[in-house]
């Protein structure tokens, strides 16, 4: 069943990441400068975050089955659009709709994962998911833009969108929801109301931890592999598109192979979540702040191997953030409590890609001069930092709810 489920979440990923390697085809097949395009990836993701609250909840309400299906009709129906439109409106609406599409995916394979394993197994196959996702990323970087290159721009994203509603059939024809076969879920009137579901999740500490954590090492993986890393690469660096491809996709193979060791760790080292998340930040944050202080001229190849590693390995331990939210919650909210955590990557990423295409408009001569990427590239290592300075505080507010002052914390209750 997860097999089937994560065929969803690789197809989704794909997609949301498509304009990685094909922002300068989408600028000149569009008609568009360096802020308008961000407002395709920005339109999208800002679907994606506002869906995830209520995704969580309709996921632990309807079940996985059905809400894939629908992501994947979405998906497939955005990407035609996107394929045969020819003007803004068009790529807005495609963008739109693969951004409904991409909120509906995620939070239901984890619903399903903790439908069907023990919760010891959840944060490894949390970071499996994030693996598999990983994979489909891969697909839009190299392959599309080969693709790209010698099939078209139609033919490429009509194709895309046939495989996509070819997976939606097989997960409606063959999903479960339980392996109980519904049995051991409560009738659908005798369950929470989604806004009672959602206020609970929203009220706990824990929740808004895996928030910030998501918020400080996903969201800058995003605005890198998305939308700005490619025309980072090829206009202020200087690669090749064929290098820049590979480049991004090595950002992308770091995250896929650190998954598994992640997972490792939430399962049997669960004390040292807080401690991966830290560390990782801080490496993002001092990578980033190195490279971009440079100075003019390509950065230097240890310095760019540290950002390719950083940014990728922050994906990977950003999954640690629905462990802490899981965990902080009753199993009837799971689903809800990751949707929240999963809110706070995207809504970075949307603010990061707006303030990139901003910055690069006013002081990268519309993305085209050098030096403006150095000054717009600096939103990731402060999005990051801020993500863990919030970390931190919620962390403080969780140790003090179940640490009160009034009993020393070293001693057992």
């Amino acid at each position: 069943m997860w097999g089937v489920a994560v065929g969803a979440y690789f197809v989704a990923v794909f997609h949301r990441t498509s304009l990685g390697v094909a922002s300068l085809d989408a600028e000149r097949r569009f008609h568009v400068g360096p802020s308008l395009l961000a407002t395709f990836v920005a339109a999208q993701l800002a679907l994606y975050a506002a869906l995830q609250i209520p995704t969580g909840a309709m996921a632990d309400r309807f079940g996985p089955r059905r809400m894939l299906t629908a992501a994947l009709a979405f998906l497939a129906a955005g990407e035609i659009v996107l394929a045969w439109g020819g003007g803004v409106p068009a790529a807005l609406t495609g963008r739109a709709l693969l951004g409904v599409g991409d909120g509906l995916t995620f939070i239901n394979v984890l619903r399903l994962v903790q439908n069907w394993f023990p919760a010891s197994r959840y944060g490894m196959l949390t970071s499996l998911t994030a693996l598999t996702g990983a994979v489909g990323q891969l697909v839009s970087t190299f392959p599309l833009r080969f693709a790209l290159s010698h099939a078209g721009w139609e033919s490429t994203f009509t194709t895309s969108a046939v495989v996509t509603a070819v997976v939606a059939l097989v997960i409606a024809s063959f999903l479960r929801d339980h392996p109980d076969a519904g049995s051991a879920r409560l009738p659908l009137h005798e369950r929470p109301t989604l806004l009672r579901t959602v206020a609970h999740a929203m009220q706990t500490p824990g929740t808004w931890r895996g928030t910030w954590a998501h918020f400080a090492l996903t969201g800058p993986f995003v605005v890198f592999t998305a939308l700005w890393g490619y025309p980072f690469l090829v206009r202020s660096q200087h690669f090749s598109g064929q290098t820049a491809s590979v480049l991004l996709a090595l950002v992308v193979v770091t995250a896929a192979c650190s998954a598994p060791l992640v997972g490792l760790l939430v399962v049997r080292a669960p004390r040292w979540r807080a401690g991966a998340v830290t560390v990782c930040g801080l490496a993002l944050v001092g990578a980033w702040t190195a490279a971009l202080g440079w100075g003019a001229g390509r950065v230097p190849g240890v310095l760019l191997a540290s950002i390719v590693i950083t940014t990728g390995l922050g994906a990977s331990v950003s999954v640690i953030a629905f462990d802490i939210a899981r965990e902080a919650n009753p199993p009837e909210r799971g689903g809800t409590a990751t949707g929240v955590a999963n809110i706070g990557g995207f809504v970075c990423a949307v603010a990061g890609d707006l303030v990139v295409g901003w910055l690069l408009d006013a002081f990268g001569h519309g993305g085209q001069g050098a030096a403006g990427y150095r000054v717009a590239m600096a939103v990731l290592p402060v999005t990051a930092g801020l993500g863990l300075l919030l970390f931190w505080r919620q962390g403080r507010r969780v140790r003090a709810l179940h640490y009160p002052k009034s009993i020393p914390a070293h001693r057992t209750v």
